[in-house]
Order: structure tokens, then C-alpha cells, then sequence
């Protein structure tokens, strides 16, 4: 079942549709506008607030806050954390597994806590004291 199920949220996002079974009662369904938007104030809000969010939160505060479906697979991607690392959001939020659960992040907060890579940990140490 849970085959089937990613194979029809696949087809979806290659035919950028909401899947079938997401109700919408109406309401619109969030374009990349909204979603930066939207996306930009809840991390604004919730998010630098509390340091992260579940990514489980994030449907139902476009929901209840904006009045938007966030449909991933209207928007192309299969899954909502691949929706998220999107490369034009990328500015706005990162995703990351704390724990067992997937967090929703300001991306500074991810660059930060990431170690340097081997080249930048280099060049550090090649440039000259300051004077």
C-alpha cells in the first residue's frame, strides 16, 4: 500500500496536481508566491521563536493561518521535506532530522551548526594573521 501510495504522489508532482485524497474544502491551493510568503512568516514567528518546528506543523499552520493548501505535489515534489530544501527556498527555512523527527529550520541556524568543509578549514589556515 504504502508502494502505491509514493508511486501516486510521484505521478502527482510529475504532473504538478494535488494527489487525490487532499481535501481542499475550498480553498486555494498555495503557488511558489504563497509559499514563500507564507513560509517567510511562520519561520519569522514560529520558527526564530522557538529555534525549530516539527515539519509535521507545517501543512496545518498554512491551514489555519493563511487559509492555503500546501499541496507538495502541486508544487512538483513528492514528499513536503524535499518540497522545503527546494532550491528556491532555500533562503527562507532548511529541513534537518533531529532526532527522530524532521525539523524545519532558519537557514542560517543549519549553515552554522555545520562543520567547515576540509577546503574552507585550509584556506583558514593559509590566510595571514591579521595585522
Amino acid at each position: 500500500h504504502e508502494c502505491s501510495q509514493s508511486l501516486a504522489k510521484e505521478t502527482c508532482a510529475r504532473q504538478r496536481c494535488p494527489c487525490e485524497g487532499a481535501t481542499t474544502n475550498g480553498r486555494p491551493v498555495a503557488d511558489w508566491d504563497a509559499v514563500r510568503s507564507c513560509l517567510s512568516e511562520i519561520v519569522r514567528s514560529t520558527v526564530r521563536n522557538n529555534g525549530w518546528m516539527p515539519l509535521s506543523n507545517v501543512k496545518r499552520l498554512f491551514r489555519s493561518r493563511f487559509h492555503l493548501i500546501l499541496s507538495e505535489t502541486a508544487l512538483g515534489h513528492a514528499k513536503l521535506s524535499e518540497l522545503l530544501q527546494d532550491p528556491r527556498l532555500r533562503d527562507i527555512c532548511s529541513v534537518r532530522l533531529q532526532g527522530n523527527v524532521y525539523a524545519v529550520l532558519p537557514p542560517q541556524l543549519e549553515q552554522a551548526q555545520q562543520p567547515p568543509t576540509p577546503m574552507q578549514s585550509q584556506r583558514v589556515a593559509e590566510e595571514p594573521p591579521p595585522a
